[in-house]
Formats: C-alpha cells, structure tokens, sequence
C-alpha cells in the first residue's frame, strides 16, 4: 500500500527539487514501472539523540528513552523528500512521528535536522511543516551536503541553518512540472487515446490539456506560480531580517555554495556534525532561560 501511494506522489505531484534529481528519478521510475521491479522494504522508525557533554563524539548515539536529560535529537533527512515512506526510505509522514516524539519526550530539549537531499514533492512539505511551527523545542537545519528547493523550505522553518562545510549546497527554491507527451508513441504502437468531457466538466484537466499542445500559460499560472510565491514568502518570514534580497535569483531558483551562502543569509554558519550538536543544545538552553523570564513577568 505504501508503494501504490508513492508512485501516485511520484507521478502526480508538483516538485520543489533540484533539476537534474528530477531528470535522473524520471528515467528511474520510468524502468521501475515497466519492469515491476518495485523495492518494498519497509522500515523501521529510529530515534537518536545525541548525548551534549563536552567529550561528545558523532559514535555515541542512543534512542530517546535511552538518552540523558537535555538530549538532542538527530532526525536524519536524506535524500528525495516524499511525503509516504517506501523502497528502503522514510517519507516525511514518518519523520514527522520522530518530530513529534522528540517535541514529547521530557529528556530531548531541541532537534537537529540532519539534511541532505535534493527536494522532494510539495505535498511532502505539510506533515512536518505543520509539527515545525508548533513546536516549543528549537530545531536546527544541519546542511550536511545539500538542502535544495524543499529541502530548503523546511531548513527556513528551523531557528537556525548550518553547514558543515564551506562546499555544502542550498538554494533552488521554486518549483517545477514535467509532463511528457506520449501520443506520437501511442500512436506508433497503434494506439488512440480519446478524452471526453461534459460541458459541465469543461475546465477538468484543462491546464495540463492545454500544455500539451503547446499552451503553458494556464498551468504555470493557476499550479506553478501560486506555489512559487508561496514558497518565497515562506523562506522570507523564516529567514526574516537575514537574506539579502538584492541578490539576483536568490529566490528564484538559484544555488549557492555554503560560504557565498553565509554571506547571502540563506546559511547562519559553518561548522562540524559535533559543534552544531552543542550549539543547538546551547539554543536549547538560551529558550528555556526566556522562558523563565517570561513566566515571572
């Protein structure tokens, strides 16, 4: 059932992704269809978190019951974001559950996403998106080689961006459609498809109808842009104050390396697996405190 729901997310949805990510899935799930050779491996969900002391290693990683207080939870993003789980990957519904167990658990006191993927479906967005807002822990983006198009998206929803090197990659945020137009190949193999409408259904499918024969306007208009200016808004009320938007193309696709990124405010900072652990638990630390204060006013 998960991999029936993938294909149709796949295969149906708009993509916040990085371009060439798209052209190699394409050609993947192409083979994948035709052969039937459709990985099912389910997985299991795993918390980690990370002990912050001060002699903390990257190694020592234990389950939330297991960690001790003021814990900070790893929640590993990687690769293309979908928002059902299947072929050997987590879909953003079930990093969501990590989400939510962490925000639940009295011992974690803030999240680390661990982030590298390409982009993903923008329906794929929501599960977390929805938890992100609410949350009372801080979480932290951790750029570990790339946080392209929604990827991105979600990074601008943490407290803070981080890279882990100068060369780690962000940006590309927009979206995307592809439609591929078979009906020279149907025809080839003797095939005539015909679709019919009522008058009463006269606008159904008639975005992708018109594009087909070389009309794009309403389907970048009515499915595209709508989208595009939302993901915009997004990534400026997250990174409010910090982006430099006289920067061409910083909201309009473009991609940046981690060091022109720091420069541009799509990136805080620069720093190791390790040192973006304890400064997320110093976040931690730093909300509890307001708190505090908060609470005796």
């Amino acid at each position: 059932m998960r991999r029936n729901k993938l294909i149709q997310e796949i295969i149906t949805e708009r993509w916040a992704v990085r371009y060439e990510f798209a052209r190699g899935y394409e050609h993947a799930i192409h083979t994948m269809t035709k052969t039937g050779n459709l990985p099912g491996i389910e997985m299991e969900k795993e918390a980690i978190a990370f002990r912050t002391n001060t002699s903390l290693t990257y190694d020592e990683k234990v389950g939330y019951a297991e960690a001790e207080e003021d814990s900070v939870a790893i929640i590993d993003i990687i690769g293309p974001m979908t928002r059902y789980g299947g072929w050997c990957s987590y879909g953003t519904e079930d990093y969501a559950d990590l989400i939510s167990m962490a925000m639940n658990a009295s011992n974690i006191s803030a999240i680390l996403l661990n982030i590298d993927t390409p982009g993903g479906s923008t329906s794929s967005l929501f599960p977390m998106e929805e938890l992100m807002r609410k949350t009372n822990k801080p979480i932290v983006a951790y750029v570990n080689a790339m946080a392209y198009s929604a990827g991105y998206y979600l990074a601008s929803l943490c407290s803070s961006i981080i890279a882990n090197n100068k060369m780690a990659e962000v940006g590309s945020i927009g979206v995307m459609a592809a439609l591929t137009d078979t009906r020279k190949a149907d025809e080839k193999r003797g095939y005539k498809i015909i679709y019919l409408h009522p008058e009463e259904s006269n606008f159904k499918n008639r975005a992708v109808r018109s594009a087909l024969d070389g009309d794009y306007d309403e389907l970048v208009d009515t499915m595209l842009r709508p989208w595009a200016i939302h993901f915009q808004n997004v990534v400026k009320e997250g990174r409010s104050g910090k982006l430099d938007v006289s920067i061409e193309g910083l909201l309009n696709g473009r991609e940046f390396y981690a060091y022109d990124a720091v420069k541009n405010g799509l990136v805080d900072d620069i720093m190791d697996i390790e040192s973006a652990i304890l400064y997320t638990a110093n976040l931690a630390v730093a909300n509890n405190k307001n708190k505090q204060i908060l609470s005796m006013l």
